[in-house]
């Protein structure tokens, strides 16, 4: 019931970000998209295709914000995908 409270009039969408198909979708939510919040290692949303430089050119008026839960002081310690 909690979920359903809290997510009330929200839509969920399942993308495969490794796929050009999955990429092309995105980037067509992105077109009409205020925000965009990922949790990716550093680096990973550029290698698929959807980093901000790739987001803000087909939206610039959009809030991209990448949260990284892990101390950034070594990233090529990371192995988490």
């Amino acid at each position: 019931m909690y979920f359903q409270l809290v997510n009330r009039k929200k839509r969920c969408l399942t993308l495969d970000l490794k796929q050009a198909a999955g990429v092309s979708a995105f980037m067509r939510l992105v077109a009409t998209a205020d925000v965009i919040l990922e949790g990716f290692r550093p680096g990973v949303g550029d290698k698929l295709g959807i980093g901000c430089q790739a987001v803000c050119a087909i939206n610039p008026r959009i809030v991209y914000c990448a949260i990284i839960g892990y101390e950034a002081v070594n990233f090529s310690v990371l192995r988490h995908d």
